[in-house]
């Protein structure tokens, strides 16, 4: 072993062009498939066309390579799509360029090459250059999984401005608030009778707001974590968003009539006309324009596009259609001059005041598999404005960058993820998947 060490320490020196005679006499990628098979002679079962984790890890760390364990595990699950504790040569080579980077480029556009090449000279972006708002280049990331709920997550929503993290799992009653930074639980709000449908956190920090089956919104004090408020409605209430000021909030219920509240007293100030439909459906999603607060968005099961309201009269302005099935989602952009929305197959960033639809992201093309979906996306943050956040049902999260519309990363998930929430102003995503995990995405 040490001897199959020693060659694959002179092997990696070539590679970071401490031996430059090799690396410019062979290509990178059959530098690297040499290096594959001679680790590949060490794995136990015989299998010459995989490497197991033990023997890149005493590998990588002979080269001090990496800083610790936590480290190379990170990088080795990562590339392990198959989770089979062992990576073959696709895989190897995506393992490589974590290394390199630090990062984990989406595909092979980018090769090992121009990424070796980048290593020798130094190429790395400036972390203290002042870029344009929303426009900060993604230079690393980090995943931090913590102790969830017992069953699938059906709802969840971060503070956009605290570590804060409100779930809900599915058919319970109880809310858990998670402080994200310490990982760990600090409260249960109880209080509805059936289970939660929707959570949304004020950006004043001083509310919370929970809608369930049993047709009643509840307004938390976040100071205590006591009931502040209980709303009743005709139906069960499917979604609430609050202003950009946090004064007040907006309801979509089972009866398709949207209603809003001054959030201190608890105040219904409009109940919307029925909205017009052509099929049976109900309010899945409200969105509140993120500065100004002029507009809502709204989609309805059944119905392939989204409804643009006035916040203040409640009459539709314009519908954004495009789609080819449910909308499930929309969520405004920082600045309310974007509105991002997404079906299962397309993902639509649209100018919503001139009902341009800007770019369309196909998740066919994107995932490169016929039978994926897009399950739940994000805006990132403020600071990565220009990054959107999007995870399809075979378990893989994109990192989108909606100016040229490449995938600048990819990050490779347990279970499918239905549910992500920004903290808008720390740089972070709460997750919560099929089977109660839940954690975050740091970007910096």
């Amino acid at each position: 072993m040490s001897s199959i060490m020693g060659s694959f320490e002179d092997s990696v020196r070539g590679l970071l062009g401490e031996n430059e005679q090799w690396a410019e006499g062979t290509s990178t990628d059959d530098q690297l498939r040499a290096l594959f098979d001679l680790l590949a002679q060490t794995n136990p079962s015989g299998d010459r066309t995989k490497i197991t984790f033990d023997a890149l890890r005493e590998g990588f760390q002979r080269m001090s390579l990496v800083k610790s364990k936590e480290e190379i595990t990170r990088m080795f699950e990562l590339s392990d799509k198959d989770h089979s504790g062992a990576i073959e040569w696709s895989e190897f080579k995506t393992f490589f360029r974590h290394l390199v980077t630090d990062i984990q480029p989406c595909d092979d556009d980018m090769g090992i090459d121009k990424l070796i090449r980048s290593r020798k000279e130094g190429i790395q972006p400036s972390r203290c250059r002042e870029w344009p708002n929303g426009m900060r280049p993604l230079i690393g990331y980090n995943v931090t999984y913590f102790a969830g709920v017992p069953s699938r997550v059906r709802t969840l929503c971060c503070s956009p401005n605290r570590p804060l993290l409100a779930v809900a799992e599915q058919e319970s009653s109880d809310i858990f608030v998670y402080d994200t930074s310490k990982r760990k639980l600090v409260r249960i709000m109880m209080g509805h009778r059936e289970s939660v449908v929707s959570i949304s956190m004020s950006p004043d920090k001083k509310f919370a707001a929970s809608t369930a089956r049993d047709s009643t919104l509840i307004l938390w004090d976040m100071t205590v974590g006591c009931t502040s408020r209980e709303l009743a409605h005709p139906g069960i209430i499917t979604c609430c968003a609050f202003s950009p000021d946090g004064k007040f909030i907006v309801t979509g219920c089972q009866d398709n009539v949207c209603r809003k509240y001054l959030v201190s007293r608890g105040k219904l100030l409009r109940v919307s006309d029925r909205l017009p439909h052509m099929s049976k459906g109900v309010i899945v999603s409200i969105a509140y324009q993120s500065v100004g607060g002029n507009t809502l968005a709204i989609t309805r099961s059944h119905e392939p596009f989204v409804r643009i309201l006035s916040a203040i009269s409640f009459i539709q302005m314009h519908a954004l259609r495009g789609h080819t099935t449910t909308v499930w989602d929309c969520m405004y952009s920082t600045d309310g001059n974007r509105l991002m929305s997404h079906c299962d197959k397309f993902i639509k960033i649209w100018d919503p005041m001139h009902r341009d639809c800007l770019d369309t992201y196909d998740v066919d093309i994107l995932a490169q598999g016929p039978s994926h979906i897009w399950t739940s996306c994000s805006y990132v943050s403020k600071n990565f404005e220009h990054l959107l956040a999007a995870v399809t049902s075979e378990s893989t999260m994109y990192f989108i960058n909606l100016t040229d519309h490449s995938i600048v990363l990819t990050i490779g998930i347990k279970y499918p993820v239905y549910c992500i929430s920004s903290m808008v102003e720390t740089d972070s995503l709460g997750c919560g998947d099929d089977c109660g995990n839940l954690f975050t995405v740091d970007v910096w």
